[in-house]
């Protein structure tokens, strides 16, 4: 019923007050060939969306901590 992520964080320092955080992966759409057209239809926009408020909240908890 849910797509299968598989994916890493990344946390590098781009200088000494600087860093970069990314997420790297990949995921798989349910159902097969029907969740697959479904995900070219306007799911993936769904799902890189959903990574995005991710990496902002990871970076928001991030800069409370290094406070």
């Amino acid at each position: 019923l849910f797509p299968a992520l598989d994916a890493n964080l990344g946390l590098a320092a781009t200088d000494p007050d600087e860093s970069r955080l990314s997420i790297i992966g990949c995921y798989e759409p349910p159902f097969g060939r029907l969740g697959a057209t479904v995900d070219r239809a306007g799911l993936s926009r769904v799902a890189a969306a959903t990574m995005t408020a991710l990496l902002r909240e990871v970076e928001a908890q991030l800069g409370r901590w290094a406070r």
